[in-house]
């Protein structure tokens, strides 16, 4: 398999990941409400999973782009997370 068609279906797989993921979370969201789960108790486990998905997220933005802006609208080179 050449790497173009290697690239397309690592990408083909994060994107079914990341769906995956959102679909876990609307289910997460109907069931609470069709139970009738309080806001907090909804809520807080709701959060701290984005909040895990988006710092995944910003990891494998890092790892794919590897700088960031800095002070002054500088482009740096930054310290690439490795995947466990």
């Amino acid at each position: 398999m050449d790497w173009m068609r290697w690239q397309l279906a690592k990408d083909h797989q994060s994107e079914m990941l990341r769906d995956a993921a959102r679909d876990r979370l609307i289910r997460i969201v109907v069931e609470a409400h069709i139970h009738g789960q309080s806001r907090r108790e909804f809520y807080g486990p709701a959060l701290a999973r984005l909040g895990g998905w988006l710092v995944a997220w910003g990891a494998s933005l890092q790892a794919h782009y590897g700088e960031e802006l800095g002070a002054g609208g500088v482009r740096r080179k930054t310290l690439v997370m490795s995947r466990r």
